[in-house]
């Protein structure tokens, strides 16, 4: 089974300045060796679950990058789109 890295970010598309919850679904890895999050903004997180983050108005790239025991990287990135109301 290949292993899977995806984001669940509640909401996605709002007014900023607005909160967002951030969660990694992370399937077929074991125990990920590391985990590195890129919220779009300049900030990140090193946590699996990094939880409300807060985007100003704008749109933004968020990447999640999560390896392996292997070494093998995993990536999953969504679009947060600050600037809609919704």
């Amino acid at each position: 089974m290949s292993g899977r890295v995806e984001i669940v970010a509640e909401p996605k598309i709002g007014l900023g300045p607005m909160w967002v919850t951030l969660e990694s679904e992370i399937k077929g890895i074991g125990s990920p060796a590391s985990i590195e999050w890129s919220f779009g903004d300049g900030s990140g997180s090193n946590e699996i679950d990094p939880g409300p983050h807060l985007f100003e108005f704008g749109k933004y790239s968020v990447v999640l990058e999560v390896t392996d025991a292997k070494g093998k990287k995993h990536t999953a990135s969504v679009t947060v789109d600050a600037s809609s109301p919704g």
